[in-house]
């Protein structure tokens, strides 16, 4: 796994100009080495998170699957809101505050992820993006 910083993370894609999207919940699904998992290595003390997120499709739709695991703190909230998730340049979802929380250190592997489905049509050749709408918490 690969650990970055809170600001490195905003660097891995530029936010769009278009409305993000809302999605409908669709379940859930085990966590496997399919998902990307990363941690957001927080600075002066705060709460290291650790990030999963799995992108497939349903009718023709793309689903995010997501799950976090941190200590419980109003940072970790807040970094849950700001999160944003794109697919070729455009914003799909903005918030992943749905995604259940598993305790700090916790490996994510075997564990449950929460799915929603968006209104963007799933694309033949896929470029999904991660990024924070802030750089400070």
């Amino acid at each position: 796994m690969k650990s970055l910083l809170l600001a490195a993370v905003v660097a891995l894609t530029a936010s769009s100009a278009v409305e993000a999207q809302t999605g409908e919940p669709v379940g859930s699904i085990t966590i496997d080495d399919s998902f990307y998992i990363d941690t957001l290595e927080a600075r002066g003390g705060l709460p290291d998170i650790e990030i999963a997120l799995a992108f497939t499709q349903q009718n023709g739709r793309v689903v995010i699957c997501a799950a976090t695991a941190s200590r419980l703190s109003g940072t970790l909230q807040q970094v849950k809101r700001a999160i944003e998730i794109s697919e070729s340049g455009r914003r799909i979802m903005r918030g992943i505050q749905w995604a259940p929380n598993h305790p700090a250190g916790s490996n994510l592997i075997g564990l449950q992820a929460d799915c929603q489905i968006t209104s963007h049509p799933a694309p033949a050749q896929p470029d999904f993006g991660l990024s924070l709408s802030r750089t400070t918490f």
